[in-house]
């Protein structure tokens, strides 16, 4: 090989990286994060972690190549920084402080716990890192004090957190404890952008944003070619009246990727699990302003899929390949469909890519917790509702009454199918929405092209949709069963608190009647009151008269309700992400009883299925984002007799697994 020049550093985005001025592709291309920069040179990361991984791929695939000197002095900083992780981990299991490194004069206003300790000194350290620490467990608190101490060395210019709204209030509450005024923060919804310390924008507004910077682009760039048609819809889609240049080229950027940060925190990343969604396509493109990133959340992901994108936006050299080759790579489908998974391969390869980056904590290694005990209550349907539920299955619609008329709603699919058999197990089947309205309307092939459903703001002729027909021609045992448990928990101890979860509205509505009938004092949490959220649940805490938490699954999220002890679930979701969220909202810091969790079930029924489901994807998450460490595992003895490797045939760890299939069939 002909004589190299030497190794140079440069800062991209305030982002070190290593760069090396050579024309050809091979080898370099193989270097961990090597990108070709626009002259044609080539640049390796050089921040921790990353950089150790490049620096050592360099060395093996050219070991006398030179570094200049800033070069050099960066390379020596990665050895230290190791060194140090080294022993901050050493000080931590010994249960040391590890955090002998602090600034002069730096001090917490709240001291953090011992795990804290350790995710500061992480977050501090590793310029990406992806804490999968479970609810619970202070990430917020974790993040809060890494900007303090950045600031306090002058190496922070701005926070960007992407987040849940209601998670968003949460941020706003723990900075005001833990900085004291240190931090400034706002909340972006849009207009002018704030020039706080922290900014926090929801992933939705961040979505939208992108969005309308994209049909904007759109537009200026095709406008000749567009039909008046094609510009109309374009011009719908970002509320703007008419076509004025002048006026739509400064929309053609989000605002946010003009925000000056530094910074960039994904909290609750697993809402960036869908790749091709808006708000994941946003915040990846948000990632690319900033050098530190952090993904937090709790419940990363149960399938290999989700972890695309929160990889992604840590490094993009986490995932260099395109997300088709990715699916292909790790999802199994159904012969014949492009589209029908019936299971996952090569997890091994995913959870390696977790490992090399995550930093993880459980409850019950860092916290001293109360046990919490599941246990399923099993009951059979009524005699109408399996005639119904049997209906349902067999000939793929309903029967029902309406102006004295028999009649009858056909589904249109599989999934509608199942919505309504679990709608069914709960004694009421919501009929859907008549979008036979739709037909002859002079503007559908406009809707067409732009996506646009009834009964939504974008349609012309109906923005609103009609109340939904509810079906209750049938009993309902499971709300007999749910009156009397509720009765005897209540009676039992005048100090139990519950926590009610349902999937659907209708549930919620029959929970609270039975609670206004009985004289239950109770909060309801759905959608329309997160505004209210914070009040809600300071009442639930404190006020001892109000013992009954009704709430919608969805929105168990970024709330603390410890004073229950008891948690119900009428009915199960399918997105385990949300099970998890929901039941971990009283078994947190601040829970000194132990809790017990029941769970409705209709023998035989789908709803049966759905449990095992759910325990299904608590394994593939396990599989997929734990670390996996023979030495502790209880299989280990086994294994080391068998010589059965992780991940291979004979571990408990699988990398590949098939899919459970929901079966409807007949009682």
């Amino acid at each position: 090989m002909t004589k190299l020049p030497k190794l140079t550093l440069t800062w991209l985005k305030r982002t070190p990286v290593f760069v090396l001025s050579v024309k050809d592709d091979e080898p370099w291309q193989r270097v961990w994060g090597a990108k070709r920069l626009p002259n044609g040179d080539w640049a390796f990361p050089a921040y921790f972690p990353f950089g150790m991984w490049s620096v050592s791929d360099l060395k093996v695939i050219y070991s006398q190549l030179e570094y200049d000197e800033k070069a050099q002095e960066q390379r020596e900083k990665l050895y230290r920084k190791a060194t140090s992780i080294i022993d901050i981990l050493d000080c931590w299991k010994n249960g040391k402080s590890p955090l002998s490194w602090l600034p002069a004069g730096f001090q917490f206003h709240v001291p953090p716990f011992h795990h804290q300790e350790l995710g500061i000194s992480l977050a501090f350290l590793n310029w990406r890192e992806f804490f999968l620490w479970e609810m619970g467990t202070g990430k917020t608190k974790v993040m809060i004090e890494t900007f303090r101490i950045l600031k306090k060395i002058g190496e922070f210019t701005r926070a960007l957190v992407v987040a849940p709204p209601i998670v968003s209030s949460t941020w706003e509450q723990e900075i005001q404890f833990h900085a004291q005024g240190e931090l400034s923060f706002s909340q972006w919804s849009g207009g002018e952008l704030p020039q706080t310390d922290v900014v926090f924008v929801s992933y939705t507004r961040a979505g939208l944003a992108n969005t309308r910077a994209a049909a904007v682009r759109k537009l200026l760039l095709n406008f000749k070619k567009l039909t008046s048609e094609e510009v109309k819809v374009l011009l719908k889609k970002i509320n703007v009246p008419d076509y004025d240049e002048k006026r739509l080229i400064p929309l053609a950027k989000n605002p946010l990727e003009i925000l000056d940060y530094d910074i960039i925190v994904a909290d609750e990343s697993h809402y960036l699990g869908n790749w091709r969604s808006d708000q994941t396509q946003a915040t990846v493109t948000l990632s690319a302003g900033a050098a530190r990133r952090y993904a937090l959340t709790g419940t990363a992901g149960d399938q290999p899929l989700k972890y695309f994108s929160q990889l992604f936006f840590l490094a993009p050299g986490l995932m260099p390949m395109n997300y088709e080759t990715f699916w292909k790579s790790h999802v199994t489908v159904a012969p014949g469909s492009k589209h029908r998974v019936i299971g996952y391969r090569h997890m091994d390869k995913i959870n390696d890519k977790v490992d090399r980056i995550a930093s993880r904590m459980k409850k019950l290694d860092c916290l001293d917790l109360p046990p919490v005990t599941i246990s399923d209550i099993l009951f059979d349907l009524g005699s109408r509702q399996v005639e119904r539920y049997n209906e349902i299955v067999r000939e793929m619609q309903i029967s029902f009454t309406e102006d004295d008329l028999p009649k009858f709603a056909l589904l249109p699919h599989g999934a509608a199918r199942v919505t309504k058999l679990l709608q069914l197990t709960s004694g009421f089947v919501i009929k859907g929405k008549d979008y036979s309205i739709c037909n002859g309307c002079a503007y559908i092939s406009e809707c067409v092209a732009s996506h646009t459903r009834p009964f939504t703001p974008g349609c012309d002729r109906a923005k609103e949709a009609p109340p939904d027909q509810i079906i209750r021609d049938m009993e309902n045992v499971k709300l007999d069963i749910f009156e009397g448990l509720i009765e005897n928990i209540l009676t039992s101890d005048d100090t139990n608190k519950i926590i009610c979860w349902g999937c659907f509205l209708p549930e919620l509505d029959d929970m609270e009647e039975v609670c206004k009938r009985r004289g239950w004092k109770h909060i309801r949490i759905d959608g329309k009151s997160s505004r209210n959220i914070k009040k809600l649940q300071e009442k639930f805490q404190k006020d001892p008269d109000v013992r009954v938490c009704v709430g919608e699954v969805a929105s168990g999220i970024g709330i603390n309700l410890t004073a229950a002890n008891y948690v119900i679930y009428y009915s199960l979701p399918w997105d385990r992400l949300q099970y998890d969220q929901s039941k971990d909202r009283n078994h947190r810091p601040g829970q000194d009883r132990p809790v017990t969790v029941y769970r409705l079930l209709a023998k035989g029924t789908l709803a049966v299925f759905l449990a095992a489901l759910l325990q299904f994807k608590s394994k593939i998450a396990y599989t997929l984002s734990e670390k996996i460490t023979c030495s502790v595992c209880s299989d280990q003895e086994r294994c080391a007799k068998q010589q059965i490797h992780p991940f291979h045939k004979g571990c408990k760890y699988q990398s590949e697994v098939s899919r459970p299939i929901a079966k409807a069939e007949e009682l």
